[in-house]
């Protein structure tokens, strides 16, 4: 001190000092093993539910079973702890051109047919560390016609590489602009379209949608600000795609699933 005066602190001021900040990112080891925990359940969980989609079953039925494997899967782990833990994301089975966060009470459930393209996507956290897991099946049907076959092997092959290649290029360095510019390469290749809309998102504890986003359509509607990646960063992959124009619009359908506002 300029003054040369003596000053002793507070004991609660002493307590936060001595306090280290707690790291939530994955220079933290302990965080990399909750994420990796949170991982290998809920991709235990998304083989179970794919396994249910089957003509005739009840898509609230298969909804409530993945939530289920997700929580049992928690309450066996970490016992000790006093943490918060299980669904992230509720499990959502959405068919043909609905597009996501289709999880319907009883009352309004559908039922899966011979044929239907079914999209599946769940999530998990441990401590608030989410992984999130998403797969597209199609229900097996002997009418399905060699046209339709096409479009939808066409889809699968480029939504594998889209993911192939936000593995690679989602890394410190790489810019958004950059992954998004390839996304669009491969639409053009194989004639498809991104849906609008469909943002991937950074992730942070307790937080699905972070600010950092890549924007996976480049149509007019949708605009995100240009961003770096940086080390120890976690992104969500979210790939969606249609033969159609990619626009969507609103179903009406009863809202079931929300966002909590941490």
């Amino acid at each position: 001190l300029d003054s040369g005066n003596q000053f002793e602190m507070s004991d609660h001021e002493n307590e936060s000092y001595s306090e280290e900040e707690e790291i939530t990112d994955l220079s933290n080891p302990t965080v990399v093993l909750k994420y990796k925990t949170a991982a290998d359940i809920v991709n235990k969980a998304l083989q179970g539910v794919l396994s249910q989609c089957t003509a005739g079953k009840q898509i609230s039925d298969i909804c409530a079973f993945g939530d289920l494997l997700i929580e049992k899967q928690c309450a066996e782990i970490f016992k000790n702890k006093d943490m918060e833990k299980g669904i992230a994301f509720p499990t959502c089975v959405s068919v043909n051109d609905v597009v996501c966060n289709y999880s319907p009470f009883p009352s309004d459930s559908k039922t899966l047919e011979a044929g239907d393209v079914v999209k599946v996507d769940m999530g998990c956290h441990i401590d608030g560390y989410v992984a999130m897991a998403a797969n597209t099946v199609i229900i097996p049907s002997e009418k399905m016609e060699e046209a339709r076959k096409t479009e939808i092997n066409d889809l699968m092959a480029a939504a594998y590489l889209m993911g192939e290649v936000c593995q690679r290029m989602i890394k410190p360095g790489n810019t958004n602009v950059q992954v998004s510019e390839a996304l669009s390469t491969i639409c053009k290749a194989y004639d498809v379209n991104m849906l609008q809309g469909i943002l991937m998102h950074q992730m942070k504890r307790f937080v699905i949608d972070g600010n950092k986003v890549i924007l996976s359509c480049n149509c007019d509607t949708d605009r995100v600000d240009e961003c770096t990646f940086e080390p120890n960063e976690v992104y969500q992959v979210d790939i969606a795609l249609t033969k159609g124009d990619g626009k969507t619009r609103a179903i009406g359908d009863r809202t079931t699933v929300f966002r909590r506002n941490v």
